[in-house]
Order: C-alpha cells, then sequence, then structure tokens
C-alpha cells in the first residue's frame, strides 16, 4: 500500500504581494498611533509642567533680599523663587539685583524644567506627585523630594531617580506617596537651624502643595 501524497499549492504572486502589502499597512498604522501617542504625551507633559510652574510662582513671590534667608547669603537676592547665584550660574554672568529684579516668569522656565522638574523625573512621575516633588526640589534641592519619594516605595534612597524607583512608584497609590512626601518634608522643615523664623511660611507651603497635589491625583 502506497502513501498517498498531498500536495500543498503554493500561493500566487498576486496573493503574496496581496499580503505582504496587508502587513505594510499595519506596520504603518502601528507606527502612526505610537506617533500620535507620544505626541499626545508630550502635549501633556508640556502642559502640566506650564500649569506647575504657575503654582511654583504664586508660591515663591517676587524680590527679596532678606540676609536672614539663606537663599540670600552673602549679599543674594531672590525673584521668582531664583536666587541670584542660580541665576549666576545658570546665565555664566553676573547677577546684581537689577538684574534679578527685571526677571520675569518667561525668562525662567527652561532652568526651572532642565534642573527641577527633569531632575525628579516629573514627567515619569503620576499627577499630583509630580507637582508635590518639584516644588520641593526648587525649595530644597532635587535630592530630598527624590529621596522622599524612594523611601516611600521601598527604592534605595540614593536621590537619583531610575527606572527601578519609578517601576516601584507606579504600583504605589498616588495619594498615599503624597501623603508620604507630605510628612518627609515637614520633618525635614523641623530639623532646620532656622525654623523658628521662617518655618510657619514653610509648613504652609507644604500644606498647600499637598493639598494641590492630592487634587491633581483624584482628578486624573
Amino acid at each position: 500500500m502506497t502513501a498517498s501524497t498531498v500536495v500543498v499549492p503554493f500561493p500566487s504572486l498576486n496573493d503574496v504581494d496581496a499580503q505582504w502589502l496587508e502587513l505594510e499597512r499595519q506596520r504603518r498604522l502601528v507606527r502612526e498611533q505610537r506617533t500620535l501617542i507620544n505626541q499626545t504625551r508630550e502635549t501633556m507633559t508640556i502642559e502640566n509642567f506650564d500649569h506647575c510652574l504657575e503654582m511654583l510662582l504664586e508660591h515663591e513671590g517676587g524680590f527679596t533680599s532678606d540676609p536672614h534667608d539663606r537663599g540670600n547669603r552673602g549679599g543674594g537676592s531672590t525673584m521668582l523663587g531664583v536666587t541670584s547665584a542660580v541665576w549666576q550660574k545658570w546665565t555664566g554672568k553676573p547677577a546684581d539685583h537689577d538684574t534679578m529684579r527685571a526677571l520675569e516668569p518667561s525668562d525662567i522656565g527652561e532652568m526651572y524644567r532642565a534642573w527641577y522638574w527633569d531632575a525628579v523625573k516629573a514627567d515619569d512621575l503620576k499627577a499630583g506627585l509630580d507637582w508635590s516633588a518639584f516644588d520641593w526640589a526648587v525649595n530644597s534641592g532635587a535630592k530630598r523630594p527624590s529621596r522622599a519619594m524612594q523611601k516611600a516605595c521601598g527604592a534605595s534612597p540614593d536621590g537619583v531617580i531610575g527606572p527601578k524607583t519609578l517601576a516601584l512608584l507606579d504600583r504605589e497609590d498616588a495619594m498615599l506617596t503624597i501623603n508620604n512626601v507630605h510628612k518627609q518634608r515637614e520633618a525635614f522643615y523641623r530639623r532646620l537651624s532656622d525654623f523658628d523664623r521662617f518655618g510657619r511660611g514653610w509648613l504652609r507651603r507644604n500644606d498647600e502643595t499637598c493639598d494641590q497635589a492630592l487634587k491633581m491625583a483624584a482628578a486624573s
């Protein structure tokens, strides 16, 4: 008894062309969807930074040269939350009182994004937590809120937000993390030697930031 032979027909060239064209169409759709997602994400992060910057400037206020403020020590001054020392470092030029008084919000956005927003990886944080981290970074340096977030999610508190920290933060409830960071920020302020002079204002700002952050998280 001989085994029967099964003949499998080869697809025609027209069929191959049609399949290839369909595959290319699907690939093109995927690329277009990815581009749209990236554009939407970029727009959202830009809008969120702009909103957070507006709230920050409400906290920071205008010009001050209070010598008791550690940011103004050595005869410096502060405008819109930017100390003359920081502005001189950013621009590479001297920053006297007249220079600082002349600063406008449009002058400082790029610096705030590069040195504080990006430093805490705010674009990758959940809504509300980005604002909480950004405001504290401007007030006390980026490493403090970074360590606080790492402690809140169980990451190693090295003060550098990387993929591992972001993955752990993503698993956490944003509101719980915001409240945790709020408590750590208050504890930090209370340890400072000039808390008696500035503490009331620091705590008020911390409370306002926390309230705003929680509302942002709830709305997301």
